[in-house]
């Protein structure tokens, strides 16, 4: 384990993407590196020993084009593609075939990988070499029969499958002191209130948040240090504000002149030990975007018509002069819920009395929000924009965003 410092075409790449990403580069030593950039619960799937590989996809269908899938959810794999058409730091070997791109001909040849895990800040939070398994026929083999497959498929799962897939080694055996730094380039962690875990310390003990019940910390820690780019840490930026009973008010909260946001953040459960099942994931979403639309409808009450509850001055001050409030709930897979459960679960609830309507946002949505804003008050009309969408009754209020 380590870390491994990417180059700056490499860092350039990563940064410019909004959504999950990966690169493929060759670093120091001639050593294949996989690049990763995913969302913090897909992170802690991987950390966690969840099944990844590389697939090199048939050149005569989609040329250029390499793979990357984590199998952490039954039938339900996420996968990124991407064409690598520019040479990589390595001559392309000449056993290869030239229907390869040089790097799918160095992924053929190199028997291990390293992989390296990156936040959304591009730092290294976690780096290893592992073995590749290929599959048990030659590339030459594959690329024989390739230009014979049918060309339509029914899916792109389908089309994946009949890829030439090289499996990664998981990452797995993490040993218990590993720590890696969470608020690496701000000092955003508040030092009080640690309690029985290290929430908000200023180091991240890796094998607490990997356990179902506490990896919702981690995407919680990305989107503060995602904000704090743009918005003051206690002056503007409220982390897990607390009211005079000592409970929490809300995850986040954010106050620029006369508007104040409510924000809460839900991930599901990661990778333990086995693929999650698509029913236990819309499940588990329906309850969290629940449970968030509640907690975000009482923090609205306070905010709105008790803000003496309020135990920062600062925050309270900015509650109290407020004239718009905006409500968030930022989860990490927003693609999986299952409308029909959620709109019946939000409906036989008290929250149709709420005065306040909550907005979803994906975590690669909100993040993208906050880095393509160049300024708090474009980033503030942003969410000006999206409270002022009327949902439907019978319409789940996801909203969706693309950054390019």
């Amino acid at each position: 384990m380590g870390y491994t410092i990417p180059s700056k075409i490499v860092k350039q790449n990563l940064e410019s993407q909004s959504e999950s990403t990966f690169t493929l580069d060759v670093i120091q030593d001639n050593q294949l590196t996989l690049f990763l950039k995913l969302s913090p619960s897909q992170t802690i799937s991987i950390i966690n020993g969840a099944p990844i590989e590389i697939i090199i996809t048939n050149p005569f269908l989609e040329p250029n084009t390499i793979t990357f899938r984590l199998n952490d959810i039954i039938d339900t794999p996420f996968w990124i593609s991407k064409i690598f058409t520019n040479p990589i730091n390595q001559a392309v070997p000449s056993s290869i075939e030239s229907n390869l791109s040089p790097i799918a001909s160095n992924l053929v040849e190199v028997e291990y990988i390293q992989v390296a895990l990156y936040d959304w800040d591009i730092y290294c939070l976690y780096s290893e070499k592992k073995k590749l398994k290929k599959p048990n026929y030659t590339i030459s083999e594959w690329l024989a029969t390739a230009n014979q497959i049918d060309k339509f498929y029914s899916n792109h799962i389908a089309q994946l499958n009949s890829g030439y897939r090289i499996k990664i080694d998981p990452l797995k055996n993490l040993p218990t002191h590993w720590y890696i730094n969470i608020n690496h380039t701000h000092n955003i962690a508040p030092e009080p209130y640690i309690l029985t875990t290290n929430k908000n310390s200023k180091r991240l003990l890796i094998t607490e948040y990997t356990n179902s019940g506490k990896h919702g910390y981690f995407q919680e820690n990305s989107i503060a240090i995602q904000v704090y780019n743009l918005f003051q840490v206690h002056n503007e930026f409220f982390i897990s504000p607390r009211l005079k009973d000592n409970t929490e008010l809300t995850d986040f909260v954010i106050c620029f002149h006369d508007i104040t946001v409510l924000v809460e953040s839900k991930s599901t459960s990661p990778y333990i030990d086995k693929p999650r099942s698509i029913k236990s994931v819309e499940k588990a979403l329906t309850k969290l975007v629940h449970k968030a639309f509640l907690q975000l409808s009482k923090a609205y009450e306070i905010v709105q018509n008790n803000p003496a509850q309020i135990e920062n001055p600062i925050l309270r001050s900015h509650c109290q002069s407020a004239n718009l409030f905006i409500s968030i709930c930022v989860i990490d897979d927003p693609y999986m819920i299952n409308s029909r459960a959620l709109i019946s679960s939000l409906s036989n609830s008290n929250l149709s009395s709420s005065k306040i309507q909550s907005y979803i946002l994906s975590f690669e949505s909100f993040v993208g929000l906050i880095q393509y804003s160049s300024t708090r008050s474009s980033f503030i009309n942003s969410l000006i924009n999206i409270s002022s969408q009327n949902i439907p009754e019978d319409t789940i209020p996801l909203i969706n965003f693309g950054f390019k």
